[in-house]
């Protein structure tokens, strides 16, 4: 018999227990015997009599009994500890903490190593579709070049729903929250740090790459509205929280946000997680990792909103510092700009000069999916 412990027992926890129990014909030999919680109560012990809670995690990862431990208790800083622990005391961890795995992930996998142990981590990542092993497991001979998606569920719902059934942002996150969809504190979601450390661990898996989490540009989706949406859905685009990120040598080009993504794309539909698991390969003798890649921001065509007094200068300005406008509406005192490529340098150079000669206001900038 294969005894498991388990680190929280919140609505991922439980669901794991229930899918085991539901499923004993295919785990026969598998059992969950210990729990730790915060607090034991007498109706969780009598839901689930055959389980030993704990509100001590240590009797868990130490104890000889124990062979494989599951994290779904969140955290980051005691949570390694506890993880460390159990992999020094022999057990196998499985965890679906990607915060953990961003951070602490290349410790915990050398310390597994080192004891011969299984260190998983495949439901921190994109939990319903095998995009890691994908990743780990590639044909001899292929290098991975790119991995991006949808990687975030809850920015990807909302922004769906401000777009299909034209809810607004506020009422569109209630919605996500009354379904269980979003916490009652959003902002990992929203804000693009939770998709920031999936792409983290994307990056390491797929480039080996060390990357510092903060350094990722990130934006969130809270600045999405109404009038964005339209003038984009005019453009012939719709908008899709994407996290993406390209090597060339030594660089990694990374973006966590939302994109610009053409509106017929059947590669990005809504139904789609992840998507361009590999959009190029090349032949090469052996793989080669970026220990200490260059993080930087990502060339691309932008959409740009703005309002500015004179916003007949706007194409000159834009002669001026290279950019090339492909299409710009203007209204009264606000402009819609829609870029070329554009290198995230150039692009800053382009929105100070506008500030400073026009006094234009930057509303938001987006930019535009390319493969």
């Amino acid at each position: 018999m294969i005894r498991i412990g388990m680190l929280g027992f919140g609505t991922v926890g439980r669901s794991v227990y229930d899918l085991l129990q539901a499923h004993t014909e295919s785990f026969p030999d598998m059992q969950i015997v210990s729990v730790a919680v915060r607090q034991i109560t007498e109706q969780r012990m009598a839901l689930y009599p055959t389980v030993q809670f704990t509100t001590n995690p240590d009797t868990i990862v130490t104890a000889s009994d124990i062979d494989v431990v599951i994290e779904v208790m969140g955290g980051q800083t005691e949570t390694y500890r506890y993880l460390r622990r159990a992999l020094h005391s022999g057990k196998h961890v499985i965890t679906a903490n990607k915060d953990l795995i961003a951070t602490y992930g290349e410790t915990l996998q050398k310390i597994a190593s080192a004891h011969q142990l299984a260190l998983l981590y495949g439901a921190s990542v994109a939990g319903g579709i095998p995009i890691l092993d994908a990743l780990t497991n590639l044909l001899p001979g292929d290098e991975t070049m790119q991995v991006g998606g949808i990687i975030n569920g809850t920015s990807n719902f909302i922004l769906t729903q401000m777009s299909d059934a034209a809810m607004n942002y506020d009422d569109a996150l209630a919605l996500a929250q009354r379904m269980g969809i979003a916490e009652a504190n959003p902002v990992n979601d929203v804000a693009g740090f939770d998709a920031r450390y999936k792409l983290a661990i994307l990056a390491k898996t797929a480039f080996g790459a060390n990357v510092v989490t903060t350094q990722i540009p990130t934006q969130g989706i809270e600045e999405i509205n109404a009038t964005v949406l339209d003038e984009v859905k005019r453009l012939g685009y719709v908008i899709k929280p994407l996290a993406v990120a390209r090597r060339t040598g030594q660089e990694l080009a990374m973006t966590v946000g939302p994109h610009l993504v053409p509106a017929a794309s059947a590669v990005l539909s809504d139904l789609a997680i992840v998507h361009d698991i590999v959009c190029g390969r090349q032949l090469v003798h052996e793989k080669q990792s970026l220990q200490q890649p260059v993080i930087i921001g990502t060339a691309a065509g932008r959409y740009i909103r703005v309002t500015a007094p004179a916003t007949y200068e706007i194409d000159a300005i834009a002669q001026a510092n290279q950019i090339g406008i492909k299409t710009m509406w203007v209204r009264s005192h606000r402009a819609t700009i829609l870029t070329d490529t554009v290198s995230p340098a150039t692009l800053a150079r382009f929105e100070a000069a506008l500030q400073q000669q026009i006094g234009a206001k930057i509303e938001i900038v987006l930019p535009v999916y390319q493969e």
